[in-house]
């Protein structure tokens, strides 16, 4: 339970404070948890967020 949604918060953690990628966090998340950021729309979360921080 909560790899989804703890998988998103976390790449975007990696995201906003070590300036990863969205593809990088998220295969950096899925690789220490697998299973994590378990759909489409919770990836788009992560890219929708690194757009969101660029756009500052």
């Amino acid at each position: 339970m909560g790899l989804g949604r703890t998988g998103v918060m976390a790449a975007c953690f990696l995201v906003h404070f070590y300036g990863q990628s969205p593809e990088q966090a998220i295969t950096n998340v899925r690789l220490l948890r697998p299973g994590s950021v378990e759909t489409y729309e919770q990836e788009k979360a992560v890219f929708r967020y690194h757009d969101y921080l660029r756009s500052l």
